[in-house]
C-alpha cells in the first residue's frame, strides 16, 4: 500500500507538472503575437492621418481653383479698365467726343462717360443734382464705391473749378469729373479730362496739394481755374476719387 500511494503521488506530482506546463506554453503562445499599441497623446490612427490627409488636398485644390478664378476675374477686370483708358487716351486733344462713332458731350462728364461705355452706368436717373458730375459723384457713393488712394481707371472729381452759378463765390461743389491715367511713386496723379474745350492731360498730387511745380520743375498739380487769387490748383481742388470698376 505504501508503495502504490508512492507511486500513485508521483503519477498526481507529473501530471501536475504537464498541466503546468501546458497552462505556460498557453500564456507564452499569447503573448507571441505583436501586442496592440494605443498611440500617443496626439498621435492620430493610420485611418485617421488617412482621412486627414485628404481633407488637407482636398482643401488644397479648392484654394487653389479659388485662386486661378481670382485671378481671372482679376484679369478680366484690369482689361476692362484698360480698354477704359484707351478710349480716354485716343481722345486727347480732341474737341470734339466721339467714341466708335458715337457722339457725346463735349464735356467732363460726356467725356468720362464716353470713356466708359458700357463698361459702367455711371449715373442714377433717378438722382436730381445741379451737374451731370455730381449725379456721378451721389451715384458711385450710393454704391460704396467711392475709394480713399486712386489707381489708374478711377474717376476724379472737383469742386469750384469754376462759378457754375454766376454768384461770384465759391460755392460750386463737384463742378468736374477726369479719369485717372496713372499714379506714380510720389503720388502724383495723372489724370485726363475735357477741359478749356479739349481733352487734356493734367496732374494733381494731394500730398503737396498747393505747390504747382516740385524742385526740378515738374508739375506737381495743374491749374484748373481760371483767374489771380483763391485755389486753383488740381491738388486744392480734389473733392476725391470713386472706382466704377471693382
Amino acid at each position: 500500500m505504501r508503495g502504490r500511494r508512492t507511486v500513485w503521488t508521483r503519477a498526481g506530482q507529473l501530471s501536475g507538472i504537464l498541466l503546468g506546463l501546458m497552462t505556460m506554453a498557453g500564456s507564452v503562445g499569447c503573448a507571441s503575437r505583436a501586442p496592440r499599441i494605443a498611440p500617443g497623446p496626439g498621435v492620430a490612427e493610420p485611418t485617421e492621418r488617412v482621412q486627414r490627409g485628404a481633407a488637407r488636398a482636398a482643401a488644397d485644390r479648392i484654394s487653389a481653383q479659388e485662386a486661378e478664378e481670382a485671378a481671372a476675374l482679376e484679369a478680366a477686370l484690369l482689361s476692362r479698365v484698360d480698354a477704359v483708358i484707351a478710349r480716354a487716351a485716343a481722345l486727347e486733344g480732341e474737341r470734339r467726343v466721339v467714341v466708335d462713332g458715337q457722339a457725346w458731350r463735349a464735356d467732363c462728364s460726356g467725356f468720362v462717360a464716353a470713356c466708359y461705355g458700357d463698361e459702367a452706368d455711371l449715373t442714377d436717373p433717378e438722382l436730381a443734382t445741379p451737374s451731370v458730375a455730381e449725379t456721378m459723384w451721389r451715384t458711385l457713393s450710393d454704391r460704396d464705391q467711392l475709394v480713399q488712394e486712386p489707381r489708374a481707371g478711377d474717376l476724379v472729381f472737383f469742386d469750384d473749378t469754376y462759378d457754375r452759378n454766376r454768384n461770384g463765390a465759391r460755392d460750386d461743389p463737384l463742378s468736374h469729373v477726369g479719369l485717372v491715367e496713372s499714379v506714380d511713386a510720389q503720388g502724383t496723379v495723372v489724370f485726363l479730362h475735357f477741359g478749356s474745350g479739349r481733352v487734356k492731360r493734367d496732374r494733381l498730387n494731394l500730398e503737396q496739394p498747393g505747390r504747382h511745380e516740385d524742385e526740378q520743375g515738374e508739375v506737381l498739380n495743374s491749374w484748373l481755374r481760371r483767374g489771380r487769387s483763391g485755389e486753383r490748383l488740381a491738388g486744392q481742388l480734389c473733392r476725391g476719387f470713386a472706382r466704377p470698376l471693382q
